[in-house]
């Protein structure tokens, strides 16, 4: 009687979400999901101190229509079942690097978090647009160089090769670094991208307590100059935001930075002598103009010891679920081709396991 009762529930509600089963070629077929770890030494804050997620509208992104046409398109694109999901989740582990584990309500899913991480950089890109604190490099970076890391990785996997139409790798690097010298005014006026002297000088803050992953530059920097679309103010910046979401999207080699900077800023007094050389690892804002309450202390890297895997695993873990998912909960309008294309998957409800239960 209770696996018919279960059967007559109506789930219209969820019936967008696939199965493992529905996504082609298994490819996001869920992996065993690894035992649960000891809980992390993190020393509460208190809810004010916590980081809500919910990134503002800036002030110069409501005076622009182009920026409003695009946050009004992501608003058109949005779906309401995926985001109900997203915004009332519990977070309940990572599966692998890439994908988290979430329940909502009776149903557990997984979800990519690089793929619902690049929507939210957009759409924070977009939102911030004009008012975003910096990340400095130290040292900075030289855009050449950058390019030509790229292009190098580009044609080791065969998706580049140097040809008469577009010439060599240096005559294409160097085409870049005075094509993006100059838009450096744009770049850094609108999104705190600085650029000077052919040196990439520092980054805008997407999210408090979170920094890109080191090896998506030489990407970014090829995506600058080589994606973003120049012509039109619209298409610009879309194209900019674009590249940034797929800069800042979710890589687990940054969350250790992340997590024990968060944790050594909570636990160390002020020292009015000690003067912190910005970087990328330990980045500082250059503008105050973005300011968030601080989240929980990230975990201790003594225990386990630092580098190691469990320890890095650790560090993930603490990032996601204390800076990306609150994020994600308060912020993400997640377009609707994220309910179909493998990015979250209902992976059981309740209501099937209660007839498996009563079979055996």
């Amino acid at each position: 009687r209770r696996a018919d009762r279960a059967q007559s529930r109506p789930d219209s509600q969820f019936a967008f979400m696939p199965t493992p089963m529905e996504i082609a070629g298994g490819s996001l077929t869920p992996q065993p999901v690894p035992p649960a770890p000891a809980p992390l030494p993190v020393r509460s804050l208190g809810p004010s101190k916590r980081w809500s997620g919910r990134v503002e509208l800036s002030h110069s992104a409501s005076e622009l229509d182009s920026v409003g046409a695009l946050l009004e398109k992501v608003g058109k694109k949005q779906h309401r079942g995926l985001s109900q999901v997203l915004s009332s989740h519990s977070f309940v582990g990572l599966a692998d690097a890439q994908r988290a584990l979430l329940q909502h309500g009776t149903r557990l899913f997984l979800v990519d978090l690089r793929a619902l991480s690049e929507d939210l950089f957009y759409q924070v890109a977009l939102r911030g647009f004009g008012s975003f604190a910096r990340l400095a490099m130290d040292p900075p970076l030289r855009l050449k160089d950058l390019a030509l890391l790229a292009l190098e990785l580009e044609t080791r996997s065969g998706t580049w090769t140097a040809g008469a139409a577009e010439g060599s790798a240096e005559e294409v690097a160097a085409l870049l670094e005075r094509l993006l010298e100059q838009k450096a005014a744009l770049l850094e006026d609108h999104f705190g991208i600085v650029i000077r002297d052919g040196m990439l000088e520092a980054l805008p803050q997407l999210l408090p307590h979170y920094v890109p992953a080191p090896d998506n530059l030489p990407a970014f920097a090829l995506a600058l100059g080589r994606d973003v679309v120049w012509d039109g103010e619209l298409e610009c910046f879309d194209s900019l935001c674009k590249a940034l979401a797929r800069l800042f999207a979710w890589s687990p080699t940054s969350a250790p930075d992340a997590a024990t900077r968060a944790r050594d800023a909570s636990e160390k007094e002020p020292d009015p002598t000690d003067v912190q050389t910005p970087s990328l690892s330990h980045p500082v804002e250059l503008d105050a103009l973005q300011e968030a309450e601080a989240p929980p202390p990230g975990p201790d890297p003594s225990q386990p010891k630092p580098g190691t895997e469990s320890a890095q695993d650790e560090a993930a873990a603490w990032t996601v679920a204390h800076v990306l998912l609150p994020s994600l909960r308060a912020s993400l309008k997640p377009p609707r081709h994220r309910a179909t294309d493998g990015s979250v998957v209902e992976l059981t409800r309740l209501e099937r396991l209660y007839r498996v239960f009563e079979r055996c």
